[in-house]
């Protein structure tokens, strides 16, 4: 897609663009409309192919098009000029700035690429290998060249916070008139980062401070980091939306209060300032100089509030250095890659939608919905030139001797459902409606439907509110779904507990429903099972319960972890375990791999093997999630390489 710049601005000397000699030409032009662009010349003929590149704006004022002055408008041109046999050359002025990008951009990737097999963290060693070169890639032309935006993207629990904390040694951050900010989910603020940075970063200048608490609490936090111009704040996602201004998605409106431009209106509707989104407020007035977004992946959806907040942060610091941590930067669509490379470098990566276009496979499936499939096969090699310098992935099997992990075949156990259970469940799926003897449970769309489904091949199904159910006539009300026995797939986790399969071994458990962990966990102690050893990590609990049930876990203090994907899918170690039961699998790709990734990271190097037990009812929905699972694997495959680098390292 192509953007016309439109706003009136004094028209600039269009002479210098040499109309016989396609090419790249510099602008003299520091601020306005041009800031930060390159004017681009090529025959009428070859224009459309020129609008396709990312970025392309076209000038009716001075009839001139322009790209981002960045590496991947030169690499698209490049690939522009092989394809059309057009030589478009830069421009003398030019030159010496894209031969220095070729060489930053190259040495970059080359860091980013860089693996030691041999090399091994010794006794008096702050950091593994691997997170040592973390830091050298971070840190890599003073952390600003040749861009500002770096995305470590390795897979989770081989230490990437403890590699971000390196890359801000070897920047010497926080530093006076330095500050850092770390956005991080809640339950890691503490544990893996203010123990984390309290630990690796000494007498850096600065407090370490937690932005957590009451709103008012958190101000106060984020005064401190103001009033001193140094040190190191972390804040919750849910938080960030509450003290910065937003950065608005194309085609959305930002709610204003008067003072923004927001219109005029009643007195119980008119927006205050506390509600602004467009208003600058704590984060958006301390010059950070870098900014952390741990789980980028938070911030994968272009149209949320939380992305626009982040987006909002950045904005309001354009010189800060921009780092994401995740271990997976796409979940089902591959234009999800173009949110966190908008985030790491907004200048090079401007445009959703032409980003797609130039970029993605896309059409329409058969439902009439727009989708993308992946990269264009012609388009890799150019894409992997940008994404492969400013991301950095390194798998668990390359740096860490952890155990393997023996799941699949054998270790799959198909369940069959009890009659009642297979009655519900066929009655859901054939009708969209449950009737049992409580009431009702309606599914409004196939979308819910698929969710009681999922829930109905793991026990049966009846409604949270019967007699509200019961006393209406109406279809249509939504009815929520509680879990109850029989349960073919509970029954066979008890009898493997109950069993001599695990022996004396510590065990976690890992469900996508808590309702249908409390079922489990009842069940557990009917069966004889000591509740004194039952650890639960759930959304019902405090965040202080679920670190002492951790603690206890990982202390053998009890021997059974029961934790949601939800709750226990983030920044939480259970290497205590050597099992892992996964009694049901989350929809969600992320969620789906860190679950697993709990029990298999540093720290899990004390067990022969990690056994992976999966309990998949015959028959059901659950059969098509994990084909779902099998086609976000290749998606991911297709952005990282990883089944490349595992070939690399064991050829």
């Amino acid at each position: 897609m192509t953007a016309t710049l439109s706003k009136p601005a004094p028209a600039v000397d269009t002479s210098k663009l040499e109309r016989a000699t396609p090419g790249i030409y510099p602008f003299d032009i520091h601020e306005g409309r041009y800031a930060g662009r390159m004017a681009v010349y090529v025959p009428p003929t070859y224009m459309p192919r020129l609008q396709s590149i990312p970025g392309a704006l076209y000038s009716k004022a001075d009839s001139i098009w322009t790209l981002p002055k960045a590496w991947p408008a030169v690499l698209a041109l490049g690939a522009m000029a092989k394809e059309t046999k057009l030589p478009i050359l830069p421009h003398p002025a030019l030159q010496a700035w894209v031969n220095e990008q070729a060489e930053h951009w190259g040495k970059l990737r080359a860091l980013a690429d860089k693996l030691d097999k041999d090399a091994v963290k010794g006794p008096d060693d702050l950091f593994f290998p691997h997170q040592e070169v973390d830091g050298d890639w971070l840190s890599y032309g003073d952390g600003i060249e040749p861009t500002r935006g770096r995305l470590l993207l390795s897979e989770t629990g081989i230490g990437k916070t403890a590699g971000a904390i390196n890359g801000m040694r070897k920047l010497n951050l926080p530093d006076v008139n330095r500050p850092v900010l770390i956005i991080a989910p809640k339950k890691t603020m503490r544990t893996a980062w203010f123990d984390d940075l309290t630990d690796f970063l000494g007498e850096a200048p600065g407090p370490v401070v937690l932005v957590t608490g009451t709103p008012t609490q958190r101000r106060k936090a984020l005064d401190q980091i103001a009033e001193a111009q140094t040190g190191v704040a972390i804040i919750g996602w849910d938080a960030l939306r509450i003290h910065t201004r937003f950065a608005a998605a194309p085609g959305q409106a930002l709610k204003k209060c008067e003072a923004c431009g927001g219109p005029q209106q009643s007195a119980e509707d008119t927006v205050t300032e506390a509600k602004c989104q467009a208003h600058a407020k704590e984060l958006n007035k301390i010059p950070w100089a870098l900014i952390v977004a741990d789980e980028l992946h938070k911030a994968m959806n272009n149209t949320s509030q939380t992305t626009q907040a982040l987006w909002g942060v950045v904005r309001s610091a354009p010189e800060a250095m921009r780092w994401g941590l995740t271990g997976t930067p796409v979940s089902r669509r591959v234009e999800q890659a173009w949110t966190v490379l908008h985030y790491a470098d907004a200048e090079a990566w401007p445009v959703k939608t032409s980003w797609i276009e130039y970029y993605a496979e896309s059409g329409y499936n058969l439902a009439g919905y727009f989708e993308t499939y992946g990269l264009k096969p012609h388009r890799t090699d150019e894409f992997q030139q940008c994404f492969g310098a400013i991301t950095r992935r390194r798998l668990k099997a390359e740096v860490l001797s952890l155990p393997p992990m023996i799941m699949g075949g054998g270790m799959v156990r198909e369940v069959d459902m009890a009659t009642e259970q297979r009655k519900a469940y066929n009655q859901m799926r054939d009708e969209m409606i449950l009737l049992v003897k409580e009431g009702k449970i309606i599914a409004s769309n196939p979308m819910v439907a698929t969710g009681r489904l999922t829930m109905l091949a793991s026990a049966t199904g009846y409604p949270e509110d019967p007699e509200a159910t019961s006393a209406s006539t109406d279809d249509d009300i939504p009815v929520k779904m509680l879990l109850r026995m029989p349960s073919g797939k509970i029954d066979a986790v008890l009898e493997d507990m109950n069993g001599d399969e695990f022996g004396t071994d510590s065990v976690a458990v890992s469900l996508e429903s808590r309702r249908l962990l409390r079922l489990l966990e009842a069940q557990m102690i009917e069966s004889g099972i000591d509740p004194d050893q039952i650890a639960v990590i759930a959304g019902d609990m405090t965040q202080a319960a679920a670190d002492q049930a951790i603690y206890d876990f990982q202390g053998k203090k009890k021997r059974w972890m029961l934790y949601t994907y939800a709750a226990g899918g983030t920044g939480v170690t259970l290497t205590a375990a050597n099992w892992l039961l996964r009694v049901q699998r989350s929809w969600s790709p992320i969620l789906w791999k860190q679950g697993l990734d709990r029990v298999h990271r540093i720290g899990s190097e004390a067990h022969d093997s990690i056994n992976v037990i999966d309990y998949v009812t015959a028959g059901t929905v659950e059969d098509k999630q994990i084909d779902r699972h099998g086609q976000n694997a290749m998606l991911l495959e297709s952005l990282v390489g990883d089944q490349d680098k595992l070939l690399a390292l064991f050829s």
